[in-house]
């Protein structure tokens, strides 16, 4: 690229731009064979000179659509940056079905990255211009939903959401990423009490569209991904119908609890060696018939310790009492 041209571009400076045209009118078409895909209009994007960006798009509308050797276009860059009025005028240059479906690094579209940058202006300027770009998803099987989960931005996920509602998409929210997460996985896990609750309220979607059970590639709910040190969010994933799917626990992790009198008072569960499950499975599920079949197995084994602790417990005993009544004789 023409280093006159890019200190244009980096300056916002028309007036630079245009004298440049007048001496070489070719020296656009130059710089965007020249830069790899790496044009003015990239530049003037990150620079975030909108009046520079207006005056390219004129010259050349088909500069928006050049992807650089990062993987971005200019839409992306502006999607990024939260830049609305820069979103606006790429979209208003070219075709805006076709420019808010280019794939960047990851598969990713420029809706992607105004969810990971969270400015609901460029968020709502892209699902106006391509309603179904919603459903895009990345290399990782993302979608805009996941990324605004994942970067924290609550706002964006409600725009996202009222999208899905009004475009008759809700069952997008329950789309699962490579792993297997879907976004109640990901609020579960990141303590994101705000996306929960909204999720399970029924003010988002009904509530009975949410899959509370459903199973990552790990064979784990939201429940199970969830911290035991948060009890606000486990009670509202429970009030929702969610529930633990671990079962076929190591001995290790089976606790049995024993009064004084040497009987069995209950078994609990531990997840991962030192969190207690304190929210035990149904009587009549699976994983409590598959519990109680481990106990059993066991009882054998720990009623010999139990009877071995008890015996040796009135012993001590009866030696205390015998050493007591001889030294009073």
């Amino acid at each position: 690229m023409d280093p006159r041209l890019l200190k244009a571009a980096q300056k916002g400076n028309v007036a630079l731009l245009n004298d440049l045209i007048r001496s070489n009118e070719l020296i656009l078409e130059e710089a965007a064979l020249q830069g790899a895909g790496h044009t003015p209009l990239h530049v003037a994007c990150v620079a975030g000179h909108s009046n520079f960006v207006r005056e390219l798009l004129k010259l050349m509308p088909k500069l928006a659509e050049k992807v650089n050797p990062d993987g971005f276009s200019p839409l992306h860059i502006a999607a990024a940056r939260g830049d609305v009025e820069i979103v606006r005028e790429i979209l208003k240059a070219g075709q805006p079905q076709h420019l808010c479906h280019v794939k960047g690094r990851e598969r990713r579209i420029p809706l992607h990255y105004a969810a990971v940058s969270g400015v609901v202006g460029a968020l709502k300027e892209l699902l106006s211009a391509s309603p179904e770009s919603i459903e895009e998803t990345t290399a990782r099987q993302e979608t805009a939903l996941h990324l605004s989960v994942k970067n924290n931005r609550f706002d964006a996920f409600v725009v996202l959401v009222e999208h899905l509602k009004q475009h008759k998409k809700e069952q997008v929210i329950n789309w699962k990423d490579k792993k297997g997460d879907t976004v109640l996985h990901l609020a579960a896990a990141t303590k994101s009490l705000e996306v929960v609750d909204f999720m399970l309220s029924g003010h988002a979607v009904k509530r009975e569209v949410i899959e509370v059970n459903a199973l990552n590639e790990s064979g784990s709910t939201p429940l199970d991904v969830s911290s035991c040190s948060d009890r606000e969010i486990r009670e509202i994933l429970m009030r929702a119908g969610a529930k633990h799917r671990r079962s076929n626990l190591p001995s290790s992790q089976i606790v049995l609890v024993v009064d004084d009198d040497g009987n069995i008072q209950r078994a609990a569960s531990y997840h991962s060696g030192t969190e207690p499950n304190d929210h035990p499975p149904a009587k009549d599920s699976n994983q409590g018939q598959e519990l109680l079949g481990n106990i059993r197995s066991k009882l054998p084994v720990v009623a010999v310790l139990i009877a071995g602790c008890w015996f040796l417990r009135k012993c001590v005993c009866k030696c205390k009492c015998n050493m007591t009544r001889e030294q009073k004789n």
